[in-house]
């Protein structure tokens, strides 16, 4: 209802605003998550099928890494490549 309301009168603005304020409904992100807090109402513990999933992820973390850091070596040779080709274009390279 308030988001039918929202263009008239900002009508639809002000019930949304007062219900955050009657706490009638939740905010998307808290004042303490804007500064890295996290709130008590969330749970340290996770499903287990997601604690698999997190442990399945971190048993890879290494092969992660060197797919990672092989592509970052192809990108830096190239683009090294490429600078010279710029400079020597621009004439800056005897």
């Amino acid at each position: 209802m308030a988001i039918k309301l929202y263009g008239i009168l900002k009508i639809g603005k002000i019930i949304i605003e007062a219900s955050k304020k009657l706490h009638l409904t939740s905010m998307a992100v808290y004042k303490l998550e804007k500064t890295g807090g996290k709130p008590e109402f969330i749970s340290y513990k996770m499903p287990n099928a997601i604690a698999e999933l997190a442990l399945n992820q971190i048993r890879k973390i290494k092969r992660f890494n060197e797919h990672r850091k092989r592509i970052a070596r192809i990108y830096d040779e190239r683009l090294e490549k490429l600078y010279y080709e710029v400079l020597l274009a621009r004439g800056c390279v005897v």
